[in-house]
């Protein structure tokens, strides 16, 4: 893909879902790539599959929400490959259950990983970009913070919050040359879905309207048919009369197509979700 070739870029989440596959494809199309993850092994395994771009992965064990962490994760990988251009922040965790019956240690931690680790990832590696007059940031926010989602009240709370500080954040660092914008995902094939599965109010996720394509992903394999410039993806599945659900693949794509490499409007807010 055009422009990606000897990038440094920084992949929060790409332990599994939507970071293991943007990782896989980052690395494939030349870039260096850094995980920060607080789940080591599955970072690893994600190395792994990138074969023989294996060595230009870089694995951090970080928790997003200690800013202290970040800061010492980014300048361990930017003293060795370079400095950042590109960052993808990806990382998110939920526990779906409805509202009234949550408590605030929940909401604690949902805010801690959503809001805040976005947040201090950005504040680091953001400054940089800044001072070096270029950079392009992408945050992935989800249907959830658009139009809401049942049993995912924190959740969408912290996801809608990442795409006004995107818009926000777009405006203020524009004359220095960074660009931010917001991917927000339909249902996507990932574990964190996955985890809702045998919960009842994985049928209340179902009803999010629209959607693009279901594609199997294991520990070993990220699997798909899409176009790499945008074409919709081939529909192989759906959990519903309606709804379909997206690849990790499919979102990686349309995070680096859009963000990355394509001339979009800073501060963009992108929708994957309809089918078509």
């Amino acid at each position: 893909m055009l422009g990606l070739n000897e990038r440094i870029v920084v992949v929060t989440g790409g332990a599994s879902g939507i970071g293991r596959a943007v990782t896989l494809r980052l690395a494939r199309e030349g870039c260096t790539v850094a995980i920060f993850d607080l789940d080591e092994e599955g970072a690893q395994r994600t190395k792994v599959m990138c074969g023989e771009k294996a060595a230009s992965v870089f694995v951090y064990h970080v928790d997003i929400s200690d800013y202290m962490q970040v800061e010492r994760a980014t300048a361990d990988f930017e003293e060795k490959a370079g400095p950042v251009d590109f960052l993808a922040n990806v990382a998110g965790w939920d526990l779906a259950k409805p509202f009234l019956e949550s408590d605030v240690e929940l909401w604690r931690k949902i805010i801690a990983i959503n809001l805040y680790g976005p947040l201090n990832v950005q504040h680091v590696i953001a400054k940089g970009m800044a001072q070096r007059k270029f950079g392009r940031i992408v945050n992935v926010a989800s249907d959830a913070g658009r139009v809401g989602s049942s049993g995912e009240a924190v959740y969408s709370a912290c996801k809608g919050g990442i795409a006004s500080f995107s818009k926000t954040l777009a405006r203020e660092l524009a004359k220095s040359g960074v660009q931010v914008n917001v991917v927000c995902p339909g249902p996507t094939d990932t574990p964190l879905f996955r985890s809702f599965a045998d919960q009842k109010l994985a049928d209340a996720l179902k009803q999010v309207e629209g959607a693009s394509s279901i594609v199997a992903m294991d520990d070993n394999n990220v699997y798909g048919v899409r176009d790499p410039y945008g074409v919709r993806p081939l529909v192989l599945g759906k959990l519903g009369e309606n709804e379909f659900v997206l690849a990790s693949e499919t979102c990686a794509l349309d995070i680096i197509n859009a963000e990355f490499i394509r001339d979009v409007e800073a501060g963009e807010m992108i929708i994957i979700n309809k089918k078509g």
